[in-house]
């Protein structure tokens, strides 16, 4: 017992790191040694928590026009959230609702990530350590969140992360399928939250599920001691993605507001909420044609906010995702587990697609935030698993 109560973060070996590995990651190892699990959560978690406290604000009266749609009136696209959120009649009392659950929902996503980082920085090395404060200390990561209160797609991440922290583990075939319909029902569920699902989150999960139970995996394929899945996970991530698109084709057209039923909402939520501007709630309905010409807009004519934005993409993105390359190249070199085009391809898709929303929508820093948020998750399990794995057999 008292063995399992003094863990320390280099209780996972990683017998397979080369001789001259490096003097930086045997320093790293020599220290954190003497630090104990609880220590590691508790700084973790002061990092996620100043963090939260540096960029908190309230939910904006645009996110609060998100939680007055509801199923009440009809079958409508984002509608889930306000649907399972009884709102008060006050719009004062609204407001609080609507901050409380976005409070609820980014403690719910700083645990998650929380764990994904201790996870990293117990495998010891340096560039796990440099994920774990990446995922803990970034503006891009829970940062974003608390800034953006209450977004409907904190309610995504939230499921997302949930499942991709339950997905860690020691790879099997029933995990497999377990999983492949834990992500197809969590994808339905997302694209009724919000139809940017399918953009967002479902490639971080399908990148991760994909990074833990594919044959194709490099560290399956040197591992002899590790699971092997075979090709029938392929057939689970076809039918995950089949099940997304056409949720999302569904509930955008069956749940498209038309421009009648968007002013009478507009005209009833004024009346009971004369707070909430109407036309931060006409702004729900605007067609893909008219999102196009407004990023053609606020690209030609940037004002302070676009060249904020753009700056975060030029500059802050190349940053992030540069040192969670770094760190899944230096643990390739320790771990002689190479870097394959799938591993490049994963990282691709979970990064391009959240980005790809830019061409649809002139929240920029939004995307940024998706995108790095992404790729650090994946970065974290992929670097995590590798550095943790035993050694080959033979």
């Amino acid at each position: 017992m008292a063995d399992r109560i003094g863990m320390t973060i280099t209780d996972v070996p990683n017998d397979d790191a080369p001789a001259g590995a490096g003097a930086g990651a045997g320093v790293l190892r020599n220290v954190a040694g003497h630090v104990r699990l609880p220590a590691v959560v508790l700084a973790l978690g002061a990092l996620i928590a100043l963090t939260v406290f540096r960029h908190f604000r309230p939910a904006t009266d645009f996110v609060v026009t998100y939680y007055l749609v509801s199923y009440d009136a009809e079958f409508l696209r984002r509608a889930l959230l306000g649907s399972l959120l009884p709102l008060a009649s006050e719009p004062a009392r609204l407001v609080r609702q609507v901050d409380l659950a976005g409070i609820g929902l980014l403690a719910l996503n700083a645990l998650f990530v929380l764990i994904l980082a201790v996870r990293s920085l117990r495998a010891g090395t340096l560039a796990t350590a440099v994920l774990a404060i990446l995922l803990s200390a970034s503006p891009l990561t829970i940062g974003y969140f608390a800034w953006d209160l209450a977004r409907p797609e904190q309610a995504s991440y939230a499921l997302t992360l949930g499942v991709i922290v339950a997905m860690l583990g020691r790879p099997t075939m029933p995990k497999a399928w377990l999983f492949a319909g834990a992500i197809a029902g969590v994808s339905v569920l997302g694209v009724l939250i919000h139809e940017g699902f399918v953009a967002i989150q479902l490639p971080l999960l399908l990148g991760v599920y994909a990074a833990v139970f594919g044959p194709w995996n490099a560290e399956t394929a040197r591992r002899a001691t590790r699971a092997r899945v075979p090709w029938g996970t392929i057939a689970a991530v076809t039918g995950i993605v089949a099940i997304a698109v056409v949720t999302m084709l569904a509930v955008t057209v069956l749940g498209q507001r038309s421009d009648a039923f968007l002013k009478a909402f507009a005209e009833e939520a004024a009346r009971r909420y004369p707070d909430v501007a109407r036309g931060q709630i006409m702004a729900h309905g605007v067609s893909l044609t008219d999102a196009l010409h407004k990023v053609g807009d606020a690209l030609a004519n940037p004002d302070a906010r676009t060249l904020k934005a753009i700056l975060s993409i030029v500059v802050f993105v190349p940053v992030h995702l540069g040192l969670a390359i770094w760190a899944i190249r230096d643990t390739a070199r320790r771990t002689g587990i190479p870097v394959g085009p799938t591993d490049l391809a994963l990282g691709v898709l979970v990064t391009a697609a959240p980005l790809a929303l830019c061409l649809v929508g002139i929240d920029f820093s939004r995307w940024a935030a998706y995108a790095v948020l992404n790729f650090l998750v994946f970065a974290s399990v992929l670097v995590t698993r590798r550095a943790q794995a035993p050694p080959a057999d033979g």
